[in-house]
């Protein structure tokens, strides 16, 4: 857990660490094509200081930020509302400072070719899952790679309540998935890797679909 006298509001968070993709073991096509290409800046160059072409991540995250930002200055708020949108993440020693953007000189590209566990709650409309999206439902990511569907259908707003995800079976106007393809790929993200049982999957995903209702053990 973070320190909570570094937080302006004194907040604590869970402290979550980078993982190298490599040792996750997805599809690595997607993230190679995401740091090895580079966009030109057009008439956004001015964020960049004019350079006519920079890394398409600097450029994606930057643009976010920025977008970002002005979204919140343009929008009426009171301080707390501020704070809370941006997730109240400000720090007591810069409680003025912007969001940190991505900037290659401080932290090259390479230190991207990681992966961060997202939040837990409302994972349930978060399908389909990995960064690729090529996992279709919780089960399926709690089991192993041979026991996941090659081929689904995504595009479907139906949930699939029993094994967290949206129902993906092939009808007029989706979209077919093939985890055949470049990029495409499923496997990976085996943790434990021992496995789960079908009942220790279904616990698991009993308790993801409402983790606010189970009252956390003392942080020890």
């Amino acid at each position: 857990m973070t320190d909570p006298a570094e937080n302006l509001l004194g907040k604590q968070f869970i402290r979550v660490g980078r993982i190298p993709a490599a040792a996750v073991g997805t599809d690595p096509a997607y993230l190679r094509s995401f740091l090895g290409r580079t966009t030109a800046t057009g008439p956004l160059a001015p964020l960049f200081g004019n350079k006519p072409v920079v890394p398409g991540a600097q450029f994606f995250t930057t643009v976010i930020g920025a977008v970002v930002e002005r979204a919140l200055a343009e929008t009426p708020m009171t301080r707390e509302q501020f704070l809370a949108a941006n997730g109240y993440r400000f720090m007591a020693s810069e409680p003025g400072a912007p969001l940190k953007r991505y900037n290659p000189a401080t932290a090259p590209c390479e230190t991207l070719n990681c992966l961060k566990a997202s939040p837990l709650l409302g994972i349930w409309a978060a399908g389909p899952y990995l960064h690729n999206g090529s996992v279709p439902t919780v089960y399926e990511l709690l089991s192993p790679p041979s026991e996941r569907r090659a081929v689904f259908w995504t595009g479907g707003r139906k949930l699939d309540a029993e094994r967290l995800g949206f129902v993906s079976d092939e009808a007029p106007g989706l979209f077919r998935f093939d985890t055949a393809l470049p990029g495409n790929g499923n496997g990976g993200h085996v943790f434990p890797p021992t496995g789960y049982s079908h009942e220790e999957r279904m616990a698991v995903i009993e308790y993801l679909k409402d983790p606010n209702r189970f009252a956390p053990e003392p942080h020890r």
